[in-house]
């Protein structure tokens, strides 16, 4: 089985902030599959400052430990949904089972658009988010 992950890094963030947790970003790659079954691990970040040079390193690590990064310049909010979209269905051919971390309800027409595949998509958020009952197999942080 083919897994790929799709990360909104702003929702990951708040969510680990909210819950005191420390995000080991290596290790959610290999909860998740095996090198062997990992299509591909995408993850969502908001660049607020060009020059920050903390946040580059962040990114940088990303990529060394196996992520594609996704990005782009915010001001105010980071909405990633159509970034996401756009890549949950483009790559669906590619994988049986995506994993997706995000608590946005704008992602509910990708997973309806996923079913008539049989792909197998698993919702990683909040349970009052519309994706909640989209997901195939929902999943409560």
């Amino acid at each position: 089985m083919r897994v790929a992950l799709f990360i909104d890094g702003s929702y990951m963030y708040q969510a680990a902030k909210r819950l005191g947790w420390n995000v080991d970003h290596r290790r959610v790659i290999t909860q998740f599959a095996t090198p062997e079954q990992l299509y591909n691990a995408f993850y969502y970040v908001p660049i607020t400052d060009p020059e920050d040079e903390r946040q580059q390193r962040f990114i940088d690590a990303l990529v060394f430990m196996g992520y594609t990064v996704r990005s782009r310049l915010v001001r105010g909010e980071a909405r990633f949904e159509a970034m996401m979209a756009t890549d949950l269905l483009t790559t669906a051919p590619r994988w049986d089972r995506a994993i997706v971390a995000s608590g946005s309800g704008d992602l509910v027409h990708t997973f309806q658009a996923l079913r008539p595949w049989a792909r197998n998509s698993t919702s990683w958020g909040s349970t009052s988010s519309p994706t909640w009952n989209c997901a195939t197999r929902p999943t409560a942080s």
